[in-house]
């Protein structure tokens, strides 16, 4: 019994680094005081304390609302009348993404190969990971259709805040596009055919 009153009592005095006001959307909020996280210890001197807390909790607000596609969110940081670090956050549209482009130093085929492969998800929220995950379903296709070699470059990402929307380009670096040659086996004291059979191309 005083275990279980020590366990309750110790994620009581678990305190946000912030509190966060202004958002809607419970699973964005989830995500917010997630991000922010819980003050390490008890403020010293309460209001420049509180301060400090605010400024690093908006700066972990801002690049959880941008992962997530709120280009034009508004993070206000205040400190309530008892003491209390706190956001009002106005995250504004979820932007989408426009175009997905892909440039390959001119190879045409590697362009084509590789936009393919990357579902062209246009429409969709502009969320950093679905972003992410294009380009190396991107760079994956071309390293395992003919191009081995190939690359990335760094992406660009252009917001246009008057179409709430976004146009990404990859920039891959294919190579050559390369094809087997001939096949050479030195087996040594081993059997060519019991090689062939447990090596297969």
């Amino acid at each position: 019994l005083p275990a279980l009153v020590l366990l309750t009592c110790s994620v009581a005095h678990a305190e946000p680094l912030a509190h966060v006001q202004g958002v809607r959307d419970a699973n964005l909020l989830a995500a917010l005081e997630l991000a922010i996280g819980e003050r390490d210890t008890a403020p010293d001197t309460p209001e420049t304390s509180a301060m400090r807390d605010a400024r690093t909790a908006a700066d972990r607000a801002r690049r959880l609302l941008r992962s997530r596609g709120y280009y034009a969110a508004r993070v206000d940081t205040f400190v309530d009348d008892s003491g209390s670090a706190r956001l009002r956050v106005l995250p504004g549209p979820q932007f989408t993404i426009g175009q997905l482009d892909a440039r390959t130093g001119g190879d045409g085929d590697a362009r084509t190969h590789a936009l393919a492969a990357m579902n062209r998800p246009n429409g969709s929220p502009l969320l950093a990971q679905r972003v992410i995950d294009a380009e190396a379903r991107g760079l994956r296709a071309l390293q395992n259709d003919g191009w081995p070699d190939a690359n990335l470059l760094e992406r660009e990402v252009i917001i246009d805040h008057a179409g709430s929307d976004g146009l990404i380009t990859f920039r891959f670096e294919p190579g050559p596009f390369s094809r087997y040659g001939d096949i050479s086996r030195e087996t040594g004291g081993w059997n060519p055919q019991f090689i062939a059979r447990i090596s297969p191309l």
